[in-house]
């Protein structure tokens, strides 16, 4: 989705002829991609261990009532750790791979031809994936918050 997003900020860009005015203006927001994987990658790592906390707090008493109850909830948080470990490493390629192309000489924006395209296409696509990290991340602290206070009630 994020891909065909992109793709189509490409396209209308293109048509209307900005390719080169877009991709000049993403030079600008290195140092934001570099403050956005920073804040992905420590988010991701205070939320693995805010998961691993919950799963900690998970009386044994329900394993004794429930045992279904007990393995689904493990199993529930498990994922969301995995979910989270995914964007740190999805961040990390994400500038690895916003710098690499930007670094490339023959990525220039300042000629029209297919290689700035890609440039500007890498751009795009690094901006929604970040803004699809922190907003996927917010999801998993309410999922955890929610379940945080049902293992308070009990």
């Amino acid at each position: 989705m994020i891909l065909s997003v992109s793709l189509l900020i490409l396209v209308f860009s293109s048509t209307l002829g900005w390719v080169s005015i877009f991709c000049k203006s993403f030079e600008g927001l290195s140092v934001l991609y570099g403050a956005m994987t920073a804040a992905t990658v420590t988010i991701s790592l205070a939320l693995y261990n805010h998961v691993d906390t919950i799963i900690k707090d998970i009386p044994e008493k329900i394993k004794d009532n429930n045992e279904f109850l007990y393995v689904k909830s493990i199993d529930s948080l498990t994922l969301l750790k995995k979910e989270t470990l995914s964007n740190a490493f999805l961040a990390v390629v994400n500038i690895c791979l916003y710098f690499s192309v930007r670094s490339l000489e023959f990525f220039s924006c300042n000629t029209e031809s297919l290689l700035s395209y890609i440039n500007l296409l890498v751009s795009i696509f690094t901006l929604l994936a970040f803004i699809y990290m922190i907003f996927d991340l917010i999801k998993a602290f309410q999922v955890s918050v929610e379940y945080r206070s049902i293992i308070k009630k009990g």
